[in-house]
């Protein structure tokens, strides 16, 4: 059985590439279609795809795409649907924001029709209201812009969400999603029932000594082993590190935040304005060089 990837963009290195990495597992030998890939903004992760064989979009053709990976997402739909997946039995989408799930499938001579199973981290946010990594909607110039193109980004969205209805041109025949969350929002937006599969995590990297539990009527308590609350995330606004950072600060909390992204200097800033909460942040690779 011939399987291929398709995922958004590899220009970061966060859960849903986690979620590629076990896919790719499992298929060695899958080629990924992307949108984008670009090995010098992964840092250290970049050797963890140098083996794989990565297609991009002709996306990457556009200029100065490497620092408009945002805006071009109104290009995101023909992105996708210009790969050739014909010659393949089962196509396996991970898709968020860039509509990975817009492919267009074609039976090859003698073939079926691939299958599409697509596997959702979440309909894009900025299409149905939810926070985003830029706040765009407070520019009083973009946002009458925007919501014009949002518009018709929903109605595609919504089309590449549904049910294949022609022998040649295919959508997404099973929808999985990585929480009961994200399977709700597939339920509302969509129109689409899904199967939840909780993203992987490698539990061997979690070891906890058996002195820090106390069995008690079939519960498990753990005494809290650090003196301190800790948050591990890619640093962007649709995180709400910051909301943590002023919660903690209210309430006398210290906090330790690890990772790296574009709010780490508004973060910084902000811990600074609530030093008594004793805010600390970790490298900025910390979080995108874990293994």
């Amino acid at each position: 059985m011939k399987v291929a990837l398709v995922h958004d963009f590899l220009i970061e290195y966060g859960g849903a590439e986690r979620v590629l990495e076990a896919l790719h597992e499992i298929w060695p030998k899958a080629p990924v279609f992307t949108a984008f890939f670009n090995p010098d903004s992964l840092g250290l992760n970049a050797s963890k795809f140098k083996s794989w064989k990565i297609i991009s979009s002709w996306g990457a053709k556009l200029p100065f795409w490497q620092k408009l990976v945002s805006p071009y997402r109104v290009f995101s739909k023909s992105f996708f649907e210009h790969f050739d997946l014909s010659g393949f039995d089962l196509v396996i989408s991970s898709s968020n924001m860039y509509m990975a799930k817009a492919v267009t499938l074609r039976r090859a001579q003698g073939k079926k029709l691939p299958i599409h199973i697509c596997y959702c981290h979440t309909p894009p946010r900025f299409l149905y209201g939810y926070s985003t990594a830029l706040n765009w909607r407070k520019d009083p110039l973009l946002r009458p812009i925007g919501e014009v193109i949002n518009h018709f980004m929903r109605v595609w969205d919504f089309e590449a969400a549904q049910v294949p209805k022609s022998q040649s041109r295919g959508r997404v025949d099973c929808f999985i999603a990585n929480s009961k969350e994200v399977q709700a929002r597939i339920k509302k937006f969509y129109r689409r029932d899904s199967t939840v599969i909780y993203p992987p995590v490698d539990v061997k990297k979690f070891t906890v000594h058996s002195r820090q539990f106390i069995e008690k009527k079939k519960t498990v308590n753990r005494e809290p082993s650090t003196a301190y609350f800790l948050v591990v995330s890619r640093l962007v606004g649709a995180k709400k590190v910051d909301l943590v950072i002023e919660v903690c600060a209210k309430l006398g909390l210290p906090l330790k935040v690890v990772g790296g992204g574009r709010e780490l200097e508004n973060l910084n800033k902000l811990a600074q304005i609530h030093s008594r909460s004793e805010q600390s942040f970790g490298p900025a690779h910390s979080w995108f060089s874990a293994d």
